[in-house]
């Protein structure tokens, strides 16, 4: 990522291979985009691929997708980056998974967790029974890192 359109600009930082990117604007042979960890900056479009979005679902999709929602026993598995997630005054989650459509938190070793900030993660776990119903709580039983 440069910060001008241009190969002579200043490099910024780097997207990893299959990172999602959000393109915000078209100039040229440029894409200004805004990647996960929420900085800007313009990649070469030589280095992108455009895929195209999913379709919306049907009514018929989301009721299915409803009866088969995980119950609090079942262990669940999902890929996402891990951020942390600020402190709170008794707060339970330390740090998120962020994926391509939605953010979770996560229960688990602080230590851990921390070691993989702003990593490409694999977490198996189960829903956890918290308060919070802005957002879904996995309580992690096991952690891969993935880059």
């Amino acid at each position: 990522m440069r910060l001008e359109p241009n190969e002579s600009s200043i490099i910024l930082g780097k997207a990893n291979e299959n990172e999602i990117i959000n393109i915000i604007e078209d100039a040229g042979d440029w894409y200004k985009i805004e990647p996960l960890n929420n900085s800007y900056g313009w990649v070469h479009k030589q280095f992108v691929t455009k895929v195209a979005k999913p379709e919306q679902e049907t009514k018929e999709q989301n009721t299915t997708a409803k009866t088969q929602t995980p119950s609090m026993n079942d262990s669940i598995v999902i890929e996402g980056i891990i951020k942390p997630y600020g402190r709170v005054f008794k707060r339970i989650a330390t740090h998120k998974l962020v994926t391509a459509d939605k953010i979770l938190l996560l229960i688990g070793n602080k230590e851990s967790l921390d070691s993989l900030n702003y990593h490409k993660v694999r977490v198996t776990g189960k829903l956890a029974d918290t308060k919070d119903k802005k957002y879904t709580t996995i309580e992690i039983r096991k952690i891969e890192a993935m880059d």
